[in-house]
C-alpha cells in the first residue's frame, strides 16, 4: 500500500512538471513569432520610412484572442481579398510564419514624438516619453491551459530584449 502511494505521488508530480514544461515550450512560439514580426517591421520601414500601425491597440489580437488551440495565422486562405482591414494590414506586414498559432499577436507603431503604448503585462517598462525615432511594441498573449493565466510576451523597436511574463504557468 505504502509502494502505491509513494508511486501515485511520484505520477503527480510528474504530470505537473511535464506539463509546465510543455506550456513553457509553447511560449518559444511567441519568442519565434515576434522575431518575424521585428524582421517584418524592419522591412516596411526601410520602403516607408516608418514602422506600420498594424493593430492600432494593443487589445487587438491576431489571428485572435487565444483559445488554448493552434490556428492559421492568417484568417483567409487567399491572400486577396482580405476578410477585413485588420487582416489586410497583417498582410501586407506579411511576417514568415510556418506552422500554426496559439498566441494572439498585435503591433502598434507610432511617428517621433508620439507616446508609446504601454503593454497589459504586470511590469510596465519604462519607455522614452517623447521618441525621438518612429517605434513600433508587439505583444503576444496566450491563454494555453484556458485556466485564466495569460502568458505574455512584449518587445519593442528600442532594444533587442523580448520580456515574457507567466511563462510554463
Amino acid at each position: 500500500m505504502t509502494v502505491v502511494a509513494i508511486v501515485s505521488i511520484l505520477a503527480v508530480i510528474g504530470v505537473v512538471l511535464i506539463g509546465k514544461q510543455l506550456r513553457a515550450a509553447q511560449s518559444e512560439e511567441a519568442l519565434t513569432m515576434i522575431q518575424s514580426i521585428r524582421a517584418a517591421e524592419e522591412r516596411y520601414r526601410a520602403e516607408n520610412r516608418q514602422y506600420l500601425d498594424v493593430s492600432t491597440t494593443l487589445t487587438t489580437y491576431y489571428p485572435g484572442d487565444s483559445n488554448g488551440k493552434k490556428r492559421s495565422f492568417f484568417r483567409s486562405a487567399a491572400p486577396t481579398p482580405p476578410l477585413d482591414a485588420l487582416d489586410a494590414r497583417w498582410r501586407l506586414l506579411a511576417p514568415t510564419i510556418s506552422t500554426p498559432v496559439m498566441f494572439g499577436y498585435a503591433v502598434v507603431a507610432g511617428n517621433p514624438g508620439t507616446a508609446m503604448v504601454a503593454p497589459s503585462t504586470g511590469q510596465k517598462p519604462v519607455w522614452p516619453a517623447d521618441p525621438v525615432e518612429p517605434w513600433y511594441v508587439i505583444q503576444a498573449e496566450a491563454d494555453s491551459n484556458n485556466d485564466g493565466t495569460k502568458c505574455w510576451a512584449v518587445a519593442s523597436s528600442l532594444n533587442g530584449e523580448v520580456y515574457i511574463e507567466n511563462k510554463g504557468e
